[in-house]
């Protein structure tokens, strides 16, 4: 007995029923959506910004002040970091080189009162509704210091990225 060869439409509606399959299933949501978990506990609310083999960048808000916990998994490497948060900082990117850190630009209608202000500010203070992003070297052999950079009017940091020697962000 000879076997029919199947022809493109019925090959063509098994296929459809196989992707169907796979299309009705609904994703499960992220344990760390862009590395963000974010809870209320007892100490106050905090955020992991970023988390990987070199370790954790935990950012920690309480009713006093806001920080940065960065909690290396190698304790031989570095010994943990605990410092103020002065950017709101709202995403990280941690490996041997550095800590890289960045805020979003804050979006606010202004009115004629707050444009004044906006005249009379010391350039060296920080800008809150600006972006920034900030570096803090990890190497302690070299004599690399920590800079930050305010990104221009109107400009935002969406991502960023570091590697062994550079860091990159992405802005809107």
């Amino acid at each position: 007995m000879a076997v029919q060869p199947q022809t493109s439409a019925v090959v063509n509606q098994v296929a459809a029923d196989q992707v169907d399959q796979f299309i009705d299933i609904v994703p499960q949501d992220t344990f760390h959506s862009n590395c963000k978990y974010q809870a209320l506990s007892v100490n106050g609310d905090y955020c992991v910004l970023s988390w990987n083999l070199c370790g954790t960048v935990i950012l920690r808000r309480q009713a006093q002040f806001t920080s940065i916990d960065v909690d290396f998994c190698d304790k031989n490497f570095h010994r943990n970091l605990s410092f103020n948060d002065d950017f709101r900082c709202s995403m990280a990117a941690l490996n041997y080189s550095g800590l890289f850190l960045a805020s979003k630009r804050v979006v606010q209608d202004q009115d004629d009162y707050e444009e004044d202000a906006e005249i009379d500010a010391n350039p060296n203070e920080i800008d809150k509704k600006a972006s920034y992003i900030y570096f803090k070297p990890l190497n302690e052999w070299k004599k690399q210091k920590e800079w930050n950079y305010k990104m221009n009017d109107g400009e935002s940091v969406e991502a960023i990225a570091s590697g062994s020697g550079w860091c990159a962000c992405y802005t809107d």
